[in-house]
């Protein structure tokens, strides 16, 4: 009787010990280990270098869909199911009323979403963060208050709807730059040439006019995370206006050097025509500087 028992004894021992095993290895599971490796008689996890190891059916994938004016976009790939999206809730004082708008101001420039009022939503990313600091310090400073929360997995559908806002405010950003190409600095440009109006005071106002589309143009793309459709057809319009202005600018050469280099005298100078649009004037409050 005393052999049964020990050897009960025994066998209880070994199953409690396989049981200690086997929970230890659905737990280093569950935190991220694997290849368990003797020490002190009891397995130990080793970690599992996760860099080396990834599938490929976890591989960010390029995201396509339809984006504004009906036209099809392919994005470039996420990062594979994190912290996509963050959440920026946050108070201001009702007085005065010029705080709450430049926080709004400020926010819309850093390509936020709004979801509501106070409310609204980034892609989590480093960039985003740095240019919310100066932002949410301002608020503390101005007696507001808020909460900066992260979106965890989020469903297909919801992440889809967050997308597509990203993209349509994108790319209607990116379409006011091609109208601003098209209707201002081209019109302005043919006028000027119609009126054979070859000065070097001409040409830098010309370019002028240019580098702030371009300033303008790499403020959208910055802030272009998902692909939006008609970004190439804006930096299109760019290389266009850029093209014009050197043949603007190789003219305006060719006539002051032929012509003993004269600079335009104030009696000389014209009454500016006014303008269909201006480039600073046509900067979304959104992304001006």
């Amino acid at each position: 009787m005393s052999d049964d028992f020990t050897g009960t004894r025994a066998l209880l021992r070994t199953r409690s010990l396989a049981e200690a095993d086997g929970n230890r290895t659905r737990l280093a599971e569950i935190l991220g280990h694997s290849d368990f490796e003797d020490q002190g008689g009891h397995q130990a996890p080793k970690r599992l270098q996760v860099a080396n190891h990834v599938s490929k059916s976890s591989q960010p994938r390029a995201r396509s869909g339809i984006g504004a004016a009906g036209k099809r976009y392919t994005s470039p790939p996420m990062q594979a199911r994190r912290n996509h999206f963050t959440i920026l809730v946050y108070r201001m004082p009702a007085r005065p009323t010029a705080g709450r708008v430049a926080v709004w101001r400020q926010l819309k420039k850093i390509g936020s979403i709004y979801l509501q009022q106070s409310v609204c939503v980034f892609p989590a990313n480093a960039q985003v963060r740095s240019d919310l600091k100066p932002i949410l310090e301002k608020m503390t400073e101005s007696g507001g208050e808020f909460h900066l929360l992260p979106l965890r997995q989020l469903d297909s559908a919801e992440e889809s709807k967050l997308i597509q806002q990203f993209l349509d405010q994108t790319s209607n950003h990116y379409r006011e730059i091609i109208e601003n190409c098209e209707i201002n600095f081209t019109k302005e440009v043919e006028f000027e040439t119609f009126r054979k109006n070859f000065t070097y005071e001409e040409a830098e106002e010309i370019r002028s006019e240019f580098e702030k589309i371009c300033i303008w143009f790499e403020r959208v793309h910055r802030r272009d995370w998902f692909g939006a459709a008609n970004e190439s057809e804006a930096r299109g319009w760019v290389a266009r206006c850029e093209v014009m202005l050197e043949q603007f600018e190789a003219r305006v050469f060719g006539k002051e050097d032929g012509g003993g280099g004269a600079a335009p005298t104030s009696s000389r100078r014209r009454q500016r025509r006014p303008r269909v649009m201006s480039a600073a004037k046509t900067l979304p409050r959104s992304i001006r500087g």
